[in-house]
């Protein structure tokens, strides 16, 4: 058998794509890319409104919280040993929703009452938004 019968064989043919190939797979990969980007920024929305607005969440903690959390979350209302929520470093080791369930049920032998049927969700996603404000790093 010959070299170049051999080489017309088994030729996997050509290594590099052609153009149009070219064109169809950056194509492709921008449609993905852009869709990608939409379902991020959606996201994104999404949490934020789901999260609550802290300016609608200070009128919220002002009027039930701050006698006993203090007006800057720093715990020295009229009940002590509560969390300071203005120390970055406690307030860090709490996930939105861990605070948002603490909000929902109180807190169990803590004299916390359960906001849950006085709030509704919003208030209560929005005080948990205005209590992450008040963080100082």
């Amino acid at each position: 058998m010959s070299n170049n019968r051999f080489l017309t064989r088994f030729n996997p043919g050509p290594i590099l794509p052609s153009k149009g190939e070219e064109v169809a797979y950056r194509s492709k990969k921008l449609i993905f890319l852009g869709f990608f980007g939409f379902l991020v920024i959606l996201g994104f929305s999404f949490h934020s409104w789901a999260q609550g607005k802290a300016v609608q969440g200070k009128a919220v903690y002002d009027k039930y919280c701050s006698s006993c959390h203090g007006r800057q979350g720093e715990g020295l209302g009229p009940v002590s040993g509560l969390p300071n929520f203005s120390d970055h470093a406690t307030l860090g080791k709490k996930s939105d929703q861990d605070l948002f369930n603490k909000v929902t049920m109180g807190g169990k032998g803590s004299g916390m009452p359960a906001w849950k049927g006085i709030l509704n969700d919003q208030e209560r996603w929005d005080v948990v938004a205005y209590i992450r404000t008040l963080a100082k790093p």
